[in-house]
């Protein structure tokens, strides 16, 4: 789907938003960054909360999601902390939603239960009193709404808020949110105002009594009524424009002809837009639909699924932010000469006040749309510019409704499985193959099976029945928000029979993608069947990628179980947390048939590769001219004798001797440290691949601050690099979050200038230490999911440590380094950390994408496309610092490793690709894609060494002409040139750069 930058909001569109009297831009600022409680990294607690005290849970039942405080022994606390900064506001109110009971305080007025806030100065030292919002005594059986608001003090740079029990002798305290918000209004973490509250004006702050929240009723508002402004796409006032719309690109022109009035909308030139919007509030409506009247002249789409004409809806929040998918509710490709209705009916999703319309031809090669009217009423009924009834009259997609037969209950516990040691297989009742039924690993009904598992309250699965298919079921799953990691998402349940090593295990299922919002225009989920603990070995992995359309697409495959699984000890999964998107999936089985069946007996169906995986795709000519042009460059050999004249026929040798291009892995300390036979097989190894590498672990703070051995052993590997020519990078100084820091450092984390001394310590002792050792440093990493320090610290301070860094070790370049970047799932927020660090003047020097992929993540041309947006933004070098490419099918592997090799060597960004780990004995994943735990070689091997050292590898013999001349195209890296004339040799040592090498050789 198209992306959207903040950059093209024009004023108009902020003028619209000003428009919103239900929205004041000071009010409706959250400043609290949880208000809700979720907690999205599954580890029980609230995220960036802190318990303080005890051990406050996390509930989600009938009532909805809370977090219970409660004491059950007299004197005992249990509170709850968050700190936030203020943003400037010199009043704030504090509004919660609680219940308590059998609250009995202790013996001191303040021992009770209390929502309070503590300001603090710049120091994290209190200013003022404790501001108590709420004092919960006895029982309060029922959810209520407490407010109060408050002057900041002067000096207050932010605000801590405690939700407690403190030294109580008993009792419960459950709460539901707390919002904080700049000024004297109260609202909810959604934004909506609580109306009954209106709190005191600038210097006085007096306590208001809580009143019961009034549940809103969940069917649409004021149905029926025109939420677009001129619906009828007029020009009033004959300025060229269509009234109340935005020409957001492109000239959309308004048209009278024939007695119509339509806006016209064209493209002449490839990949050129024409877009035509308008924002409009949604007063209420739980659910819309938006009818037009279209038709279409011409549309040849781009080279991208979403590259073409369409009518599409984008929800947005309180923030003007985009809340669920983009709603297509057309597609327009070819010609369409006759008027048409067309309409769809949208649910709308949670935490939307607004909806952005849009009437585009994107990115099309050439075309024209017409639109005579577009209507958005609140409900279900399709209505024209007027209000009258409309029939849809278009051929678009059919996707049958949801008729729910469940929703699917994270509670259900049909997916529990007791552990069971009997290996038995049972009599199998599937389908036959060879005189063979299968055992199915998923009882009598595998979608029962499966049930929703972490980051619950952020997708929806339901079941629905199917019409004309193979299977009468499917499950419809939606993600509204897009996780930490793919895992973070997942459809899963245990295997319910047991599976051997050497078992033959048939997998089949249905796919069918429905709405997706990314810039990719894909369904994407990986399906697999795990150990179900770690390390997680997986005897299926695949990686699903699907575009939009009506089609359902078979998926089925024969795998051999590569060890045993015992019951109650396997998982199935889909797991989808990647970009907001709905797909489908029907018709699940998975077979065992044994050891004794043929592969090759039972179905399968050739897996959907990549776009671009076909030996003759028309990207490989590409890849290999742009290899000749930024990979190679000339080198001229002038061999002269003695005297100084040329020798002619002289033969020289040109013999490659090391890459430019840094091809690297990551290493592990301990094969470094010690006699172990295998520490030398896995150094030599290492040595006769790379020319680059990263300690995997050694210079990440905890194991670097550990000393001893592990200090010994990171200075044996690196003694190692330097014997062997091989460079190496740092990973990593800051690690900005608690959980991948030392433990000591948890207690700071409200002493924020004791943590910025430590890090700035830890910086400097690692980097002096090690100056000279490293050509380059991750500075951060992954700061999508570790952002810990800068929020407390801020950006500048994050700046600062790359300022330093770049001072004590000069030569070294400075780095910022994150995952899921080819997958496309972090892109835009990794551009919007370079943006901010930069802006904050950090010298960061390069960009690291660390590249842990499955086959298919990214086609080649995906890649060029992320390559490009990064290297045109930022002007920096590109390193894949992180490479895995999951599979356990060596054939698909391997294509893909010589894909992904390709691509990026064929990129001018490129500098580096690190493979992270290249022996199964020490990967990760147990899944390298170079060498097998008993060191036999894999297929990805082959492909490494024919690219890296034959077809990437200048070894050739030249002849001097007459004039004494010999000219050659070698890759850039380190020669050793040899010439041989009249009975004499000369061999000099020599690098190709990119500017070329003009060489003189004299025979003495």
């Amino acid at each position: 789907m198209p992306y959207f930058s903040g950059k093209t909001i024009a004023t108009a569109m902020l003028v619209l938003l000003a428009s919103l009297t239900c929205l004041h831009a000071q009010d409706v600022i959250q400043l609290v960054p949880n208000p809700t409680f979720e907690d999205q990294d599954a580890n029980g607690k609230a995220d960036q909360w802190y318990n303080k005290e005890g051990s406050p849970k996390l509930i989600s039942d009938s009532d909805g999601h809370y977090a219970r405080l409660e004491v059950t022994e007299a004197g005992k606390g249990c509170v709850l902390e968050e700190y936030h900064g203020l943003k400037g506001a010199k009043q704030i109110t504090v509004s919660a939603k609680v219940r308590w009971e059998n609250i009995i305080p202790g013996n001191k007025g303040w021992k009770s239960g209390v929502l309070q806030a503590m300001f603090v100065d710049k120091n994290n030292k209190k200013t003022g009193p404790y501001q108590s919002v709420k004092v919960c005594k006895g029982t309060n059986a029922d959810w209520i709404t407490v407010a109060n608001t408050f002057d900041v003090p002067s000096d207050a740079m932010g605000v801590r808020l405690h939700v407690a029990l403190y030294y109580v002798q008993q009792g419960k305290l459950d709460i539901q949110w707390i919002s904080v918000n700049p000024g004297n209004k109260a609202y909810r973490p959604d934004g909506s105002n609580i109306e009954e509250y209106s709190g005191p004006a600038p210097q006085t702050a007096t306590a208001t009594k809580p009143k019961a929240e009034t549940p809103t009723a969940g069917s649409n508002v004021n149905a029926g009524i025109q939420l677009v402004k001129n619906p009828r796409l007029l020009d009033e006032d004959d300025n060229g424009k269509v009234d109340s719309w935005y020409n957001k690109n492109g000239t959309p022109k308004p048209v009278k002809q024939d007695g119509l009035t339509y806006a016209f909308l064209e493209v002449q030139k490839a990949d050129d837009q024409c877009v035509l919007e308008q924002y409009t509030g949604l007063k209420g409506a739980k659910q819309i639909t938006v009818s037009t009247k279209v038709r279409w002249r011409n549309i040849i789409p781009g080279n991208k699924p979403w590259k073409s004409g369409v009518v599409q809806a984008m929800f947005v929040d309180k923030n003007n932010k985009k809340v669920g998918n983009y709603q297509g509710v057309k597609s327009f490709k070819g010609t369409n000469n006759d008027w048409s209705i067309i309409s769809k009916t949208i649910d709308v999703p949670d935490g939307a006040l607004g909806v952005r319309l849009h009437l585009a031809l994107y990115f099309v090669k050439q075309g024209q749309l017409d639109v005579q009217w577009i209507s958005i009423v609140s409900g279900d009924q399709a209505l024209d510019a007027e209000g009258k009834p409309v029939k849809d009259q278009s051929k678009s997609i059919t996707i049958e409704p949801a008729k729910k037969i469940e929703a699917i209950s994270v509670k259900s516990s049909s997916s529990s499985v007791a552990v069971s040691s009997d290996m038995t297989l049972p009599v199998g009742d599937g389908p036959e193959y060879a005189g063979i039924k299968g055992v199915s690993l998923l009882g009598s009904d595998p979608l029962a099976q499966l049930k929703p598992f972490r980051n619950t309250n952020l997708f929806t699965a339901t079941r629905f029945e199917v019409a004309g298919q193979p299977f009468k079921q499917a499950i419809r799953v939606t993600n509204t928000k897009q996780p930490d990691a793919m895992w973070d998402m997942q459809l899963r349940g245990k295997g319910t029979t047991p599976v051997r090593k050497g078992d033959k295990l048939l997998l089949t299922y249905w796919v069918r993608s429905v709405a997706i919002d990314t810039e990719f225009g894909e369904t994407s989920f990986l399906t697999t069947f795990e150990l179900d603990e770690d390390p997680w070995t997986k005897l299926i992995q695949i990686a699903n990628r699907f575009l939009i359309g009506e089609t359902w697409h078979k998926v089925q495959r024969v795998y051999t179980a590569k060890r045993d699984l015992p019951v109650g000890k396997s998982a199935f999964s889909f797991q989808f947390g990647f970009n907001p998107q709905t797909f489908e999936i029907g018709g699940l089985s998975l077979y065992n048939y044994g050891p004794d069946i043929a592969s090759d007996v039972l179905p399968s169906v050739k897996p959907k590769l990549y776009n671009g995986h076909e030996d003759d795709a028309p990207w490989r000519d590409v890849a290999a001219k742009r290899i000749e042009q930024i990979r190679k460059a000339d080198m001229n050999i002038t061999v002269l004798d003695s005297q100084g004249k040329p020798v002619s026929h002289a033969t020289v040798d040109v013999k490659m001797t090391r890459h430019a291009f840094r091809w690297g892995t990551a290493v592990y300390r301990w094969f470094f440290y010690g006699m172990n036979p295998r520490n030398k097989e896995y150094q030599k190894r290492a040595a006769e691949l790379f020319n680059f590498c990263v300690l995997e672990n050694s210079m990440k703070w905890g194991t670097w601050e550990a000393g001893g051995k592990n200090l010994t052993a990171t200075n044996e590997a690196i003694r190692w690099a330097k014997e062997n020519n091989i460079q190496m990078r740092g990973h990593t100084l800051v690690w900005p979050s608690f959980d991948r820091s030392p433990e000591r450092l948890k207690v700071l984390r409200y002493e924020p200038e004791k943590l910025r001394d430590e890090i700035r310590k830890h910086i400097t002792d690692i980097v002096t230490t090690n100056k000279g050792v490293h050509t380059e440093w991750d500075v951060i990493n992954e700061p999508k999911t570790n952002h810990e320090f800068m929020d407390i610290l801020g950006v500048e301070e994050a700046a600062n440590w790359f300022k330093m860094a770049k001072q004590l070790d000069p030569e070294a370049r400075m780095f910022i380094n994150e995952n899921s970047i080819l997958s496309g799932v972090k892109v835009a927020n990794f551009e919007s950390w370079i943006k901010r660090l930069r802006d904050a003047g950090a010298p960061i020097e390069g960009i690291g994408m660390q590249g842990h992929l499955g086959v298919g993540t990214a086609s080649p041309l995906r890649m060029w496309e992320i390559y490009d947006r990064f290297y045109e933004q930022f002007n920096v070098p590109i390193a894949i610092t992180e490479l895995d490419v999951l599979n356990d099918d060596e054939d698909l592997q391997a294509m893909y490793l010589r894909d992904v090799m390709i691509a990026s060597f064929a990129h001018p960004a490129i500098e580096s690709l690190v493979f992270w780990g290249f022996w199964d004995g020490r990967h990760w994943k147990k899944n390298s894609p170079l060498y097998n735990e008993d060191w036999s070689e894999k297929k990805g091997l082959k492909v490494y060494r024919d690219l890296v050292f034959n077809q990437w590898w200048t070894n050739e013999q030249i002849t001097t002409s007459s004039q004494g001349d010999a000219q050659i195209r070698g890759f850039l890296g380190e020669y050793d040139i040899t010439v041989t004339a009249n009975g004499k040799t000369q061999t000099v040592k020599t690098s190709l750069n990119t500017s070329g090498n003009k060489l003189q050789i004299k025979l003495d």
